[in-house]
């Protein structure tokens, strides 16, 4: 176990591994008021970020997607493979409710998790091979 592992159930995200010792591990929970995960829609690409509403653990929130995608309350919510932590394609939740267009050209998005983050017993480790070749070419485009 390493830092920066995603951490993941068989419904979803969990968190990121942040600290380790010998015996034990520390997760950031997505449930992290500072936890923002990259996220797109399953069948148009539209893509945004994802954040925890604060409330109930299974409500969250998209921001970002620009208003000119199709979306619709019932689609299918995944990661969008673009950090260095979580691959592309993992099932988060479904779209329960699009706010009305916003004048800055986004969407916000309210999201039901298919999993109660806080509830879960049994997580995956993700480690991408690629974590630091992604990050090498982010801090050169990004110096």
């Amino acid at each position: 176990i390493q830092p920066e592992m995603a951490v993941i159930s068989k419904n979803g995200v969990v968190g990121l591994v942040q600290d380790v010792s010998e015996n034990y591990s520390n997760v950031i929970s997505i449930l992290h008021e500072d936890m923002k995960i990259n996220v797109r829609l399953k069948n148009n690409r539209a893509f945004g970020s994802l954040a925890w509403k604060g409330k109930h653990p299974q409500d969250f929130q998209i921001e970002d997607i620009v208003t000119s995608a199709k979306i619709r309350v019932g689609d299918t919510l995944i990661t969008g493979g673009m950090s260095s932590y979580f691959p592309v394609g993992i099932p988060l939740g479904k779209v329960v409710q699009l706010d009305s267009i916003q004048l800055d050209g986004y969407h916000t998005i309210d999201v039901k998790l298919f999993e109660d983050p806080s509830q879960v017993q049994y997580v995956y480790l993700i480690e991408n091979q690629d974590r630091e070749e992604i990050k090498y070419i982010n801090q050169k485009k990004n110096p």
